[in-house]
């Protein structure tokens, strides 16, 4: 696969990645689980949102380098 077609599959994975953690920060919370709830924010959430910047800073560069 090239440039812009890996990006939106790294994205599309993010994007699942995001909806995983947010579900399971959800359960944790029903069942008052705030030690998972604190692994989940420091040792996932923070990592895919840093995912989420570097993703998109590739997909703005890609669109204006083909604009």
């Amino acid at each position: 696969r090239r440039g812009p077609e890996r990006q939106a599959l790294a994205l599309e994975q993010t994007e699942q990645d995001l909806n995983r953690i947010l579900k399971d920060i959800l359960e944790f919370q029903e069942k008052k689980d705030f030690a998972n709830i604190s692994d989940k924010l420091e040792y996932e959430l923070l990592t895919n949102l840093s995912a989420w910047t570097t993703a998109l800073r590739q997909l703005r560069i890609t669109f204006n380098s083909n604009a």
